[in-house]
């Protein structure tokens, strides 16, 4: 009976070795899909984070545009213009006020020659007038050059013309 059982403990044993290997197949294929499924989840999960990161970074950069460059270069364009029209006003200003200072030293200069030539005026003439008043035109002497002046301006002698 040793070798009857000895032939069933080894055709036992030789069948758990099928099975064992069978079981071991299957269950490498098994694994082997696992993975194959696993990659591809994590390949797919993979892909799924780096579209959202792109999404998210695409969502930061145009708030980013909107929220800060849009409105920075909104402030520096009117800085720019504000700067820009102040100092055209001051330049204008200041033309305005040269062409002023200049155009006063010449009436100061003009006023100053225009004395010098009634001081010579009167000088020549011995302060002798010709004046119109009340339609009659008289020359006014200097004070005390006649002494029973006919006529009297503003009380200076004076001789009247006739005829227009």
């Amino acid at each position: 009976m040793t070798s009857p059982q000895s032939e069933l403990a080894a055709r036992l044993r030789k069948r758990q070795d099928e099975e064992r290997q069978q079981i071991e197949q299957l269950t490498l294929q098994q694994l082997r899909r696992l993975g194959v499924s696993l990659s591809s989840a994590a390949a797919s999960a993979q892909r799924s984070i780096e579209a959202d990161i792109e999404a998210a970074t695409e969502t930061v950069r145009a708030l980013l545009i909107r929220v800060w460059l849009v409105p920075a270069a909104a402030g520096l364009s009117l800085f720019l213009v504000i700067c820009g029209g102040g100092w055209g006003a001051m330049r204008w200003l200041s033309a305005s006020i040269e062409n002023r200072a200049e155009t006063l030293a010449i009436l100061e200069l003009d006023i100053e020659r225009a004395r010098e030539t009634l001081a010579h005026l009167e000088e020549t003439t011995w302060r002798v007038e010709l004046l119109e008043s009340e339609g009659q035109r008289f020359v006014v002497l200097p004070p005390g050059s006649l002494i029973r002046p006919p006529w009297t301006v503003g009380g200076r002698p004076a001789v009247k013309l006739s005829g227009r």
